[in-house]
């Protein structure tokens, strides 16, 4: 994930339809989060608000691998939250929201489940469901919890 910062962010719209598109995306790493900037008017905030289900989907083309973050959104719109939680550097930050922190909005994800596939990464020979990892890291699994 971190060769990758540009990641496919997946939601369901109000038809109940997968809508994905590509978001940079900042890795927290203690714990575990993964964070989205936008500005306040994009669909994937309703849509997140309608179902704050979601996941996220890394892939390295040349290296065949991938990692499918399957988990929680939460929208951040206060102000102590967006300027404590910025990686972007300032010029870039003030291209992309000109009226920072007013056209800038946060969405965490928290992540509930992680398929990594690819070079290394072990598969099920029937299914070919790839390892798993739940987000505290304690436990391999091989199969998604219901």
């Amino acid at each position: 994930m971190s060769k990758d910062p540009a990641a496919a962010l997946v939601t369901i719209d109000g038809e109940g339809r997968p809508r994905a598109r590509t978001v940079a995306v900042h890795v927290q790493r203690q714990p575990l989060r993964f964070w989205i900037a936008t500005r306040p008017t994009t669909r994937k905030l309703g849509q997140i608000r309608g179902n704050p289900k979601v996941a996220l989907y890394f892939s390295i083309d040349a290296e065949e691998s991938y990692a499918s973050v399957m988990g929680t959104a939460t929208i951040h719109d206060d102000e102590p939250t967006k300027l404590r939680v910025r990686w972007q550097p300032d010029d870039v930050l003030s291209d992309l929201y000109p009226h920072f922190p007013d056209d800038y909005v946060l969405i965490e994800v928290s992540p509930s489940w992680i398929e990594v596939g690819g070079q290394g990464a072990t598969y099920d020979d029937s299914t070919w469901r790839p390892e798993a990892l739940v987000p505290d890291h304690r436990q391999q699994q091989s199969a998604p919890p219901d």
